[in-house]
C-alpha cells in the first residue's frame, strides 16, 4: 500500500520495507488534498485540504543481519463465526435538522442504558449511516472483527481486529465480537462517533454486559 486511510480513533500497524532507501530520509505524510471532500458541512481550516509531513524517517546503513524478506503474513486472526451469533442490532446513525446527531433515534442520555448484553454472548453489530457525513464508530469494552461493507468482506488492511470502524454516508458496516468479560450490571460501556463534534451533539449511547 502507498495510501492508508484513517479515521479519527483508528490506528494501524505498518511494516515498510526500507531496502535501497540507507542513508537517505523517507517521508510519512497526510495527503489530505487527494482526499474527496467527505463532509460538506464541515468547517475546513488549512490542514484539511492540505499535504503535509507527519514525520521524517533517517535510513541508516544496513546492519550486519538486515531482514531481506518481508514475511509471507503476520499474525493469525482467530474468526467468529457468524452462525454463533446470538442476535443481530442495527445502529442507524443519524442527523437532527437543528444539528442533533443520533443513534436509533436518540441522542445521548447519561441516565438511559441503550444495551444490555449477556456475558459470553456473540453478537453482531449493523452499523447503517442514514446520514451525509462519514462517521468513524467506536465501541467500548471490546474489539470486534468487521464482517462486510455494504454486503463485501473488508480490504485485507481490515480484516483484523479493530474498536473503530469508519462507516460512510449511505452505507452499512456489519461487524462481530464476543462480549466475554468485565461484567457490571451499574456502570456501562459506551459505543459512539469518534468525532468529537458528531459524539458531543449526541452520537452516543451507553450499554451493560450482565
Amino acid at each position: 500500500m502507498t495510501r492508508l486511510t484513517l479515521s479519527p480513533g483508528e490506528r494501524a500497524e505498518i511494516l515498510v520495507d526500507f531496502g535501497g532507501e540507507e542513508n537517505s530520509q523517507v517521508r510519512l505524510m497526510s495527503y489530505s488534498s487527494e482526499l474527496d471532500n467527505l463532509n460538506p458541512f464541515w468547517n475546513f481550516n488549512s490542514l484539511d485540504g492540505s499535504d503535509f509531513d507527519i514525520m521524517t524517517i533517517d535510513v541508516g546503513a544496513a546492519t550486519p543481519n538486515p531482514v531481506t524478506v518481508l514475511p509471507a503474513s503476520l499474525t493469525s486472526i482467530g474468526r467468529l463465526p457468524e452462525d454463533q451469533a446470538v442476535r443481530t442490532r442495527p445502529f442507524e446513525l443519524e442527523m437532527g435538522f437543528s444539528g442533533s446527531m443520533k443513534i436509533n433515534g436518540q441522542s445521548m442520555d447519561l441516565d438511559r442504558i441503550d444495551e444490555t448484553i449477556e456475558v459470553n454472548d456473540t453478537e453482531i453489530w449493523e452499523i447503517i449511516n442514514k446520514s451525509e457525513m462519514p462517521h468513524p464508530f467506536h465501541v467500548h469494552d471490546i474489539q470486534f472483527l468487521i464482517l462486510t461493507r455494504d454486503g463485501s468482506p473488508p480490504p485485507d488492511n481490515e480484516a483484523g481486529w479493530k474498536d473503530t470502524v469508519l462507516v460512510m454516508p449511505g452505507k452499512t458496516v456489519r461487524i462481530i465480537a464476543r462480549f466475554s468479560d468485565f461484567v457490571d450490571p451499574v456502570n456501562p460501556y459506551m459505543f459512539h462517533c469518534h468525532i468529537l463534534e458528531h459524539e458531543d451533539a449526541g452520537m452516543m449511547g451507553q450499554f451493560v454486559v450482565v
